[in-house]
């Protein structure tokens, strides 16, 4: 009986896979929505930040980003990757510092 159940979690857990890679196509258009709409939220407060420290560069660590938008540092990363393509971001020498552009 042990290995049937076994056998059946098996097909229970292959078959939710293959329904989350068929559903993923209609997430990765909207995950691209929340990346951009993420990359404006990093420009306000970098914009926010300049307003209050207008003589300083702009500079912005991933793990306080992740903090104030409630998102891992691995999606900010991702946001502040997208806005370096656009070069609205740079890295800096530092691991985690970002300096934006304005």
């Amino acid at each position: 009986m042990g290995r049937i159940q076994e056998a059946i979690t098996h097909l229970r857990a292959r078959a939710g896979l293959l329904e989350d890679v068929l559903r993923g196509r209609g997430r990765t258009a909207s995950r691209n929505r929340e990346i951009e709409e993420l990359a404006q939220s990093v420009l306000d407060y970098g914009r926010m930040r300049l307003y209050m420290y207008p003589k300083q560069e702009v500079v912005v660590e991933v793990g306080e980003l992740a903090f104030r938008l409630r998102e891992t540092p691995r999606t900010i990363n991702k946001v502040l990757s997208l806005l370096e393509s656009q070069r609205r971001a740079k890295r800096t020498e530092l691991d985690g510092l970002w300096r934006l552009e304005f």
